[in-house]
């Protein structure tokens, strides 16, 4: 059992260097810089969303041995402001952290659960251990026989974005198992 909260996602972000980890009391802010090469640049391919699945199932385990707590996890995705920009920017004075690139994927973050938590209420869907924005979800490498349109979402409004959007919501064993290895 882990005696502190924070010894345990220390634990956990020693195994993933290329993912901040930011805490606010009961609740953590993952975040990623990622690129999409081509074979005509210079620029690598490493994008991988999977690993914030993974992360989630993991992340769950940690609290629910320290604080005896169930947790849920909300996934957005944005895009990179700036390439080659560090995870984060902790000033020298250590009193200005930047999380560039963050703005609407953390907007979306905020909209997704303010609607998941009344559609909980007004009994819309029974609540779950994920709940993921479609750009995100459909960005997943998923097995072929996986139906993952037909998978449960809803609809949610953001200020950040014109189009409609929605958020996929399920168990995270459940996409566990549904990812490709």
């Amino acid at each position: 059992m882990t005696p502190f909260l924070s010894e345990g996602i220390d634990r956990l972000a020693l195994n993933y260097p290329d993912v901040s980890f930011i805490s606010f009391a009961d609740s953590l802010l993952l975040k990623s810089n990622w690129s999409v090469g081509t074979f005509d640049s210079n620029v690598n391919y490493t994008y991988e969303p999977e690993v914030f699945i993974t992360l989630a199932n993991k992340i769950c385990e940690i609290y629910k041995s320290c604080l005896g707590l169930p947790t849920y996890a909300v996934i957005t995705q944005g895009n990179n402001a700036y390439f080659d920009d560090p995870l984060l920017h902790i000033s020298e004075s250590k009193n200005h952290i930047s999380l560039n690139s963050l703005g609407v994927p953390f907007a979306q973050l905020m909209d997704i659960e303010h609607t998941a938590r009344k559609n909980i209420r007004d009994k819309t869907h029974q609540p779950a251990e994920i709940y993921m924005d479609s750009q995100y979800y459909n960005s997943l490498k998923f097995k072929f026989s996986f139906a993952k349109q037909e998978q449960p979402k809803a609809k949610y409004e953001t200020k950040m974005v014109s189009q409609s959007c929605f958020y996929y919501y399920n168990s995270i064993d459940n996409l566990l198992s549904e990812l490709e290895n």
